[in-house]
Parts: structure tokens; sequence; C-alpha cells
């Protein structure tokens, strides 16, 4: 039985090399990519449920081996796909930092499974009965977040996990390629949309501006998300605003007028129309100021 998992992975595998150089649009290869791991996975768990493994030596190979390489590649292009589909690619300051929080995501995902990927890597195998079967008393005594969301007749946590490490791996990689990218459009835009134009009023008032188009629906229709608005208004003054949470946090809790530098703005253009008036009417009236009954 040994032998047809590895027909099954190889043939996979020669079909996704294949699919890749015939797919060029990312999420249409990914979404794919993804559908046909699937298919696969689900074949062999057909598979060993209805066959099991012939001896403890085949069913190490198959968790330790064939089956985190399948499902390494289920892992890589689901999570590519819901990047790709998420990303907010329009916006260089948003989506370099939405690349960032993704990759320290995965970070995360490794420093809590280190132990497990290093022994991967280091391609030790003193633990693999402790790791890579199904009844080890490691895999069934300790607790998992997987437990109870697994079929044990065919699953094991730590083939599992190895499976979104291996893929997980990938992932970033593009991520570092992708940041790296990111990087060098934000500074391209930068230099497109960057004037002479400082913001030197409080940062407060700017945050304060900020959440008013937000509140006024005034962008794209509504539909603009506020981190998309404050992205623009730090990408425009070339001014970093920190969090707008925590900002908009300190305007509620204000004394007195909360809405302050509205309020500033509302007398300074109600003063500038009421100055225009008289200069008209000035100019009306040859230059004398106008009588008032």
């Amino acid at each position: 039985m040994k032998q047809d998992f590895i027909a099954i992975q190889e043939k996979l595998f020669e079909e996704l090399a294949l699919h890749e150089t015939r797919t060029p649009n990312l999420l249409e290869r990914t979404r794919r990519g993804a559908q046909m791991v699937r298919k696969v996975l689900a074949q062999l768990k057909m598979h060993v449920l209805e066959n099991d493994f012939s001896d403890k030596a085949e069913e190490l190979a198959f968790y330790k081996n064939i089956f985190p390489r399948i499902h390494s590649q289920n892992v890589y292009y689901s999570r590519l796909f819901r990047i790709e589909a998420d990303s907010p690619r329009k916006v260089p300051a948003e989506y370099k930092r939405f690349l960032e929080q993704e990759n320290e995501r995965i970070n995360l995902f490794f420093e809590e499974h280190g132990a497990l990927f290093i022994y991967h890597r280091s391609k030790a195998s003193d633990m693999d009965e402790v790791y890579f079967l199904r009844n080890s008393i490691y895999n069934n005594n300790y607790p998992d977040d997987l437990d109870g969301m697994l079929d044990t007749r065919f699953c094991n946590p730590n083939s599992i996990r190895l499976g979104e490490l291996i893929g997980l791996e990938r992932v970033k990689e593009y991520l570092e390629k992708a940041l790296e990218e990111a990087e060098v459009a934000l500074e391209e835009s930068k230099k497109v949309i960057r004037t002479p134009l400082l913001w030197t009023a409080r940062k407060a008032d700017l945050a304060e501006l900020g959440y008013a188009i937000y509140a006024s629906k005034a962008l794209n229709h509504g539909r603009a998300e506020l981190k998309q608005i404050f992205a623009w208004l730090e990408a425009s003054f070339n001014i970093s605003l920190g969090n707008p949470y925590s900002i908009f946090r300190d305007l509620r809790v204000r004394k007195g007028e909360r809405a302050r530098f509205a309020e500033v703005m509302k007398t300074a253009l109600e003063k500038l129309m009421e100055e225009m008036d008289e200069d008209t009417s000035r100019a009306v009236n040859g230059g004398k100021a106008p009588r008032h009954s």
C-alpha cells in the first residue's frame, strides 16, 4: 500500500505543477489548487479506512512523510487564496500593514509548534512513534485544539500540524517577497502624492477630521473603511497617526466640545464667508462699506 500512496502523491504533484503553469490568475490558481488537493485527501482517507496499514512502519511513513506533504499543499493554496482575496492592494500603506499582520500570524504559529518543526527539519527519527502513530500516548492523552474535530480513524494531529508548518513556510516565502514589492509600491505612491503641504495642526485634529469623513460617508459612496481613510491621510500629509481607535477613545472622553476641530473649521469657514461677502459688497458700492438700516 505504501507504493500506492507514493504514486498518488507523485501524480498530484505533477498535476499541480502543470496547473501552476496553465493558470496565471492567482485567485483561480489557488482556489482550483486547493480543490485538487482536497479531492486527493478524500481518496487517501477512504483508502486508509477501507484497507488500513499493513504494519507500524507503513503507518509511520504515511503520517510522517506522505500525508504532511500533501496536506501542506492544501494549506498553501487555501491560505494564499484568502490572503489574495482579502488584501487591500489599492491602498499601498494598508496593503503593507496587511501583509505584515499575516506574516506575524505565521510567526506565532511557528513559535507555538517550534519543537515539531525543528524535529522535522533536523530529519530526526527517535520520536517518530510518539509523533506519528494514531494510537500513541502523546496523540491521545495530551490536549490539542484539534480534539473533537478530527476523525481519529484517519487523522493524526501532529501529521496535520506538520503539514500546516510545511505549507505555511511556503506562504511565508510568498509574503516576504510581496512585502518587498509592497515597500517599493508604497515609496512610489508617496512620490506621487507627496506635496509641499504639511499638517501643522495637532495630530488629534487630523484624526478627528478622518473620523468626520468616515462618519459622513463622504468617500466611495460610504464604503471606505476607517483604516483606508487614515492610511490616505497619513500618506497625503506624510504623517503617522498611530492607532485610530485609541485616538477616537481620547476624543470621546474630551470635556466640553468633543468635535473641537470640526467646530474650529466651521467657525473659520463662516468667518471667511462673511469677510468675502463684505469684500464683494464693498466692490459693488465703490469701495464704501455698505449701510445697514
